[in-house]
C-alpha cells in the first residue's frame, strides 16, 4: 500500500470522482482524500481547477459532509476565476449571499444527478 502523501493531486481527484460516479460512499476513502487535500504538505493551488471542482462534485454527489473542504474550495475560487467558473457550471459555487448555483440542495446548490465538471474524469483521462 502506498502512503497517501505519495498520491499526486490527479490521483486523489480520480479516486473520489470514480467512487462518486459509481455512487459509492466509502467514508474512509472520502475522509482520507479530505485529509490529504487539506493537509499542511499540500496547497490547494497544487490542484488544477478541474481537479478541485471534481473533488467538490464528488463529495456533493455522495452527500459527504466535508464543510472544511467545501469552505477551502470556495475560498480558493475567490482567487482563481477558472475554478469559480467550473464550480458555477457544476452548480457548486456558493455566492456571497449564501445561495448556490441551481438550488439550495446538498451541499452547495448541487442537484443530485447533475453532470460532473467536464463530464469526464479530472484531467480527462480514465482513472
Amino acid at each position: 500500500a502506498k502512503n497517501p502523501r505519495d498520491f499526486a493531486e490527479q490521483h486523489l481527484a480520480n479516486l473520489v470522482w470514480g467512487a462518486a460516479k459509481l455512487k459509492l460512499l466509502r467514508e474512509p476513502l472520502f475522509q482520507l482524500v479530505e485529509r490529504e487535500v487539506l493537509s499542511g504538505h499540500r496547497r490547494l493551488s497544487d490542484f488544477s481547477p478541474q481537479q478541485l471542482a471534481a473533488i467538490a462534485w464528488s463529495y456533493a454527489m455522495v452527500n459527504f459532509d466535508a464543510p472544511r473542504l467545501f469552505e477551502a474550495v470556495q475560498e480558493e475560487a475567490t482567487r482563481v476565476p477558472q475554478l469559480a467558473q467550473v464550480l458555477e457550471q457544476a452548480g457548486l459555487l456558493r455566492r456571497s449571499d449564501g445561495t448556490g448555483g441551481r438550488a439550495r440542495a446538498p451541499p452547495y446548490g448541487h442537484q443530485q444527478g447533475a453532470a460532473p465538471p467536464g463530464g469526464a474524469p479530472p484531467g480527462g483521462a480514465a482513472p
